[in-house]
């Protein structure tokens, strides 16, 4: 993987983390921590890691986003877990929404059939990172988890108290017949089953 590729992946995690803040948020600058020990993980064999965390305040709610980066040659994860503070809720969004909203990609298309698997919802699509022309298989997996407890004050409809969302990209050439097209979600079952993600009942 070039370095023009790794600069474009590491601008979509700055710019995933502007993602979910609102625009009358106030997001900190992401703070780059080491990936020991952090709270998200991936246990397969990667070229390189980064882990950072992010701190929004929108009014009286605020939330913590861990977001870990892994690269290698002919794929790349972007995931983070969204922690939300009191009385803050992540209002439910479809897993096309929220990839059209992520400002990570500046082109998704061909969508297949959402599926279930290992407690996410994942959904293959290709899509092309802003500033790139060229499309990747990818995928995006989504779960939200934690007691809603009292949301009378909350009025986004379902909300939940945490979020764990990820992508997963590979270059198409570098996949073989059987893991295109519907065959990627055996690829990408592996890649969750290799996660290190905080249990749904967290």
């Amino acid at each position: 993987m070039g370095m023009r590729c790794r600069i474009f992946l590491l601008l979509g995690l700055v710019m995933m983390a502007a993602a979910i803040a609102p625009a009358a948020a106030r997001a900190d600058d992401p703070v780059a921590v080491s990936c020991d020990g952090f709270v998200l993980g991936y246990q397969g064999p990667a070229k390189q890691r980064g882990c950072v965390v992010v701190k929004v305040e929108e009014g009286t709610q605020t939330y913590t986003s861990s977001q870990l980066t892994v690269i290698d040659h002919e794929f790349f994860i972007l995931m983070y877990y969204i922690e939300s503070g009191f009385k803050t809720y992540m209002p439910l969004h479809t897993l096309q929404e929220m990839t059209e909203d992520s400002k990570v990609f500046g082109i998704t298309g061909d969508w297949l059939q959402q599926r279930s698997i290992l407690g996410f919802d994942v959904a293959v699509f290709n899509g092309a990172l802003k500033g790139r022309q060229i499309p990747s298989t990818c995928a995006v997996f989504s779960r939200y988890s934690g007691d809603p407890g009292n949301q009378v004050d909350y009025t986004m409809g379902p909300g939940f108290k945490n979020h764990a969302v990820g992508y997963y990209c590979a270059v198409t050439a570098s996949l073989p017949p059987e893991q295109q097209g519907e065959g990627f979600y055996a690829v990408v079952q592996n890649v969750i089953g290799q996660l290190v993600v905080p249990p749904a009942n967290q």
